[in-house]
């Protein structure tokens, strides 16, 4: 479907990307002269409880002027969904700068977090908690701070965590022990979310590895990120004790706010070594990346090759002398290693040329010739077979002919065809219409891999995994109800909870375990 043309007095200059929520474009301001990002409510979302939650928390974040918080110009409605105009920044998220080989160096990347910390305290300060901090939503502008995005999902302190349907809001592996378990959120849920992205840029592994939600949401109540593997040299205890902190699982255990989570962290930072500057352009973290290394180039290990004498007999070609070797000069600079594999190469070619010569002349081995000396490795392009029996397959046969091997090469085996994204989507659904929501799983990762923006694909992961969450749940709920542990059977139906509040299937089994 092409883009509108105008989006309110916004003049559409292309795409920017597409998520479960809605898409976001490029535009321009026509009457300020300047570009901006739009972004539109998709209509399958945008239902009235949705779409009034939309305005008013994006109402909310509209307040909130900090040089670590995109800016929010306008809000507005485009064909019956609401739409925000945002400033548009040239960069790239801290994920994407992540896979693309971020450094895991704290004096780069702990002033990233320092940033970060700045935006949520600001935000925390007016009352709002962000819910889906991550590093996807730390963009690094080009040559200015950090900004924090998509305040359009936050929630004013002391309200839940789901939506008006009961979805699951935020990314499992960066969420906090109280927002996977339905509870109340603070500005303390946001700041267990900096711990992880902290805990990931110092180590350079996520602090919660999970192939599925129901392992992230598990290891999230029940594990403590292992923080052995921080080294253990001068300037480190300071910046453990910070993760120690930010990263307990009671939030009465964390930092108050962020003001004082980043004051230790600032002072862990000088520890070791780093400089604290709050303005300090974000993609400063970027310049010290690693450069991919080439991959060697796979050369043949050169073997010592005595040179012939001219006129000496050739140990390839019977009482045939060799002529001369010429080694055209490398230059200055080469090495002696150089000059040897040089003249390697050049024998081979010249030892080639001889055999080929000698198989169409000799037609066999001459009774007085000297023996035949086995060809060196290096100058052999494949395996060769003893010297009688490439005798004998060198002469030609008036009755056999030629053998079989020469005369049908080898055919070369089928290669297969990986899948197009398009056929992944068409398994996913068909999978997801059978209740196989692991498969379907599989294969929407797969698109979204290949394809992060793909609006159908995330809708179609995000289904099997709430599938497969509930469905785990209600399976471990009857097993407890069948073995007479009430208490268990309801910690799995509020974990089902935490992923749609009103699932029918777990409202039933709700009532059966408080009934019981």
């Amino acid at each position: 479907m092409p883009p509108p043309e105008r989006i309110g007095r916004y003049r559409v200059a292309g795409e920017l990307g597409q998520g479960a929520m809605g898409t976001v474009y490029r535009a321009v301001d026509d009457v300020l002269e300047r570009e901006v990002a739009v972004k539109v409510m998709s209509r399958s979302a945008a239902d009235a409880d949705a779409r009034a939650r939309f305005m008013r928390e994006a109402r909310a974040a509209a307040k909130l002027q900090h040089p670590n918080i995109v800016v929010i110009y306008e809000l507005g409605e485009h064909m019956g969904a609401p739409f925000m105009a945002l400033e548009l920044l040239d960069g790239v998220d801290l994920q994407r700068a992540i896979r693309s080989g971020l450094r895991p160096d704290p004096k780069a990347t702990v002033p990233l977090v320092l940033q970060l910390l700045a935006g949520l305290g600001h935000a925390h300060e007016h009352g709002i908690v962000h819910r889906d901090v991550k590093p996807s939503n730390l963009f690094l502008p080009l040559g200015r701070p950090a900004k924090i995005l998509d305040f359009g999902v936050a929630r004013l302190s002391g309200v839940g965590t789901h939506t008006g349907t009961g979805a699951m809001v935020g990314t499992p592996n960066y969420m906090s022990p109280e927002q996977v378990s339905s509870g109340e959120l603070d500005g303390r849920s946001d700041l267990f979310s900096a711990g992880l992205i902290l805990y990931e840029l110092v180590t350079g592994e996520k602090a919660i590895q999970a192939d599925s939600v129901i392992s992230a949401i598990y290891r999230i109540l029940h594990e403590t990120p292992d923080l052995s593997v921080l080294p253990s040299g001068p300037g480190w205890p300071a910046l453990r004790a910070v993760l120690e902190r930010a990263l307990a699982r009671e939030p009465d255990a964390r930092y108050p706010d962020a003001r004082t989570m980043a004051r230790e962290l600032a002072q862990a930072l000088v520890e070791l070594g780093g400089t604290v500057d709050p303005l300090a352009p974000a993609d400063r973290a970027l310049i010290d990346r690693p450069k991919p290394r080439p991959k060697p180039a796979v050369m043949p290990t050169p073997r010592p090759v005595a040179t012939p004498r001219p006129g000496a007999p050739g140990p390839l070609s019977g009482n045939r002398p060799l002529p001369p070797t010429t080694v055209a000069p490398l230059p200055s600079r080469g090495s002696w290693r150089g000059v040897a594999f040089g003249g390697t190469v050049v024998l081979a070619i010249a030892a080639a040329g001889w055999l080929a010569l000698a198989r169409r002349v000799v037609p066999g081995p001459s009774p007085a010739a000297a023996p035949t000396a086995p060809v060196p490795p290096s100058l052999a392009p494949e395996p060769q077979p003893s010297t009688s029996e490439a005798t004998a397959s060198q002469r030609p046969s008036p009755r056999s002919g030629p053998s079989p091997a020469a005369a049908s090469p080898a055919e070369p085996r089928p290669r297969e065809v990986p899948a197009t994204d398009a056929e992944r989507l068409a398994r996913a659904r068909d999978l997801i219409g059978r209740s196989r929501w692991a498969e379907a799983l599989a294969e929407a990762r797969a698109v979204l891999d290949h394809e992060p923006t793909n609006a159908e694909a995330a809708s179609l992961a995000e289904q099997a995994e709430a599938e497969t969450v509930i469905e785990d749940c209600l399976s471990k709920a009857r097993a407890a109800l069948r073995a007479g542990d009430r208490e268990r059977a309801l910690d799995e139906v509020r974990r089902g909870f935490a992923v749609r509040k009103d699932d029918p299937r777990l409202l039933a089994l709700h009532r059966e375990a408080v009934q019981q």
